[in-house]
């Protein structure tokens, strides 16, 4: 059998296989899929129709064949579609545009002397019928700062706006390419014909007729998950922003809109009926929908505060939660992703803010939302072993955000959501933000000395590691004369692991005083009652306190009214105002 006599399409669309990812067959399906989204997906339409606002440059690729193109400023050109390019830069050397070549454009290159991603992503363009292509190293200036931070915070934008993004999903660095050779049998769907015996008594069995059953290739929901571009921070906005995504993986090519999810093996779409195999296959893509849809909805609702309608009405806006919760989950995939530099980290997410703070009208601090200030607060580093990353961030080194922003982690973080069990009781309050960003983008770069300033009660505790901590991590949180059970998770991975360590050598083993601030309490019996809440330590003036560790305190609702009660007796221990750095 040869490769052109394998298709696939079960009773669909047939498609040819050949035996690599840059044949006609693969620009034939491509350009199907493409056509198909833009005639008849209503959620891909939203300013998708017409031409878009070009970048502030471009890559004029031409036509097919053509050995030279031509980085040009978009200056005169108008609107027009384009091509975007996702791809790892890797360690090696590749092709920039430099400050002192600017005033000689539009710029000519030969393709001949560019690595084969850009190769490739040139051919594909022009397969795809398109002109221009953008690439980031070829289309900001890689050595003026002042040039990066433009295009970096109107990053999202370009993305958002391009007709369709190329990504090199299994390339390494810029030499990896988007085209492979590969095994054409390892694409069809495998179908085997099984029988089935079961027994229904002693000295019964019922055998069922022979059936034609299906094989499905989890590969091809892994390899894109998990793929070498997707483990990238930066390409995370770019996946979710882009209305539509031709993943290029070594075994086949993958389509990806916010409808839909088409690869060579299921043509007309992977399946995605609840309880099948490919039920867990994340639709990154409905958060932006889910976004717009909540702006659509505030347009049309009483000018109430976004706090007020999230946290403070006596029935939570569900479309709200809705919003924060896919935010948080977000947040939970992208915190453990890889940079090269983790000053970006914020700058990265930059465009995914923007397009939140636009559609929920809310105040952007540091990666949380000020509507969402109290469960914000509350972030999880993921213990080791569960995460792709596990040093946290040196200070001294290089400053990412305040240290209780989850951005302040080198380290995947997640979130407990008991707040929506029960409406969520606050024992915090914002009362001012003082975030300085480099470039007066409140969604970009921070530099030192932000912070917020809250109201709320600093509790000394006490926390003693006995043998019921090696059974299940409980451990003793005692509040003056009165003992009860918590948890607790050190931000610095150092730190949580000698503890862990000493205490399992040293029990019992007390730790304190500490300085514990109550954020959050659960009222749910059946969740376990808890009192959530930050550890802090002094840093620098008085009143000014850095974030070390989450601890969950399990208390009833009456010992908590008790506890408060204490607390106001003491002044040390009273409500006052708290400056978090």
């Amino acid at each position: 059998m040869t490769s052109s006599d394998l298709e696939t399409g079960m009773a669909g669309r047939q498609h040819r296989i050949d035996s690599t990812t840059g044949s006609p067959a693969i620009w034939s399906i491509t350009r199907q899929w493409l056509q198909d989204c833009e005639a008849t997906h209503d959620k891909c339409q939203v300013d998708r129709s017409k031409p878009s606002t070009l970048p502030a440059r471009i890559l004029d690729v031409g036509v097919q064949d053509e050995s030279v193109i031509y980085v040009r400023s978009t200056i005169g050109i108008g609107c027009a579609h384009y091509i975007t390019l996702s791809h790892c830069w890797g360690k090696g050397e590749l092709p920039k545009l430099r400050l002192d070549k600017v005033p000689n454009l539009p710029l000519a290159l030969s393709t001949r002397d560019l690595p084969k991603t850009f190769k490739e992503a040139i051919e594909t363009t022009r397969q795809l019928g398109m002109r221009y292509l953008w690439i980031d190293s070829l289309c900001i200036v890689q050595d003026d700062l002042k040039d990066w931070q433009q295009q970096a915070a109107v990053m999202g934008e370009i993305y958002r706006n391009c007709y369709c993004n190329i990504a090199a999903t299994a390339a390494l660095d810029c030499s990896g390419g988007l085209f492979f050779d590969r095994n054409v049998h390892k694409i069809k769907p495998l179908l085997i014909t099984c029988s089935w015996q079961s027994q229904l008594g002693r000295n019964r069995e019922d055998v069922m007729s022979p059936s034609l059953c299906q094989l499905h290739d989890l590969d091809i929901v892994e390899d894109v998950r998990y793929g070498i571009l997707n483990a990238r921070g930066w390409v995370f906005q770019e996946r979710i922003l882009a209305p539509r995504t031709l993943h290029f993986m070594q075994s086949q090519v993958v389509f990806e809109c916010r409808t839909s999810k088409c690869c060579e093996t299921y043509p007309d779409g992977i399946p995605t009926d609840i309880g099948t195999l490919w039920g867990n296959f994340w639709s990154i893509k409905d958060c932006i929908q889910q976004f717009q849809d909540y702006g659509k909805s505030l347009e049309h609702s009483d000018p109430v505060k976004p706090l007020e309608r999230y946290q403070g009405a006596a029935q939570v806006d569900e479309q709200a939660r809705m919003v924060y919760e896919s935010w948080r989950a977000m947040i939970n995939v992208y915190s453990g992703l890889k940079f090269t530099y983790l000053e970006d980290k914020l700058v990265a997410l930059a465009g995914l803010a923007k397009v939140v703070q636009q559609q929920a009208k809310d105040e952007y601090l540091a990666g949380i939302w000020r509507s969402d200030l109290g469960l914000g607060l509350l972030w999880e580093r993921t213990i080791a072993g569960q995460s792709d990353q596990t040093d946290i961030r040196d200070p001294s080194e290089s400053y990412v955000a305040p240290s209780w922003s989850w951005a302040s982690m080198n380290h995947r973080v997640h979130w407990d959501d008991f707040i929506f069990f029960s409406g969520g009781r606050s024992l915090v309050s914002l009362l001012a933000t003082h975030l300085s960003s480099a470039d007066d983008d409140p969604t970009g770069r921070l530099l030192r000395h932000s912070h917020i300033t809250v109201t709320g009660r600093i509790i000394q505790t006490m926390c003693r590691f006995t043998l019921q901590f090696l059974m299940d991590k409980q451990l003793e949180v005692s509040i003056r004369d009165h003992t009860y059970n918590g948890w607790l998770v050190y931000d610095d991975p150092a730190k949580h692991s000698y503890c862990n360590g000493l205490a399992r050598v040293s029990l019992p083993l007390q730790m304190g005083p500490l300085l514990y601030l109550p954020i959050a309490y659960c009222a749910v019996k059946a969740y376990g009652t808890r009192l959530h809440g930050i550890l802090l330590r002094p840093a620098g003036p008085e009143e000014h306190f850095r974030r070390v560790a989450r601890l969950e305190v399990h208390i009833a609702p009456e010992e908590l009214e008790e506890l408060l009660l204490r607390s106001d007796r003491l002044e040390s221990e009273r409500v006052r105002e708290i400056v978090l750095v």
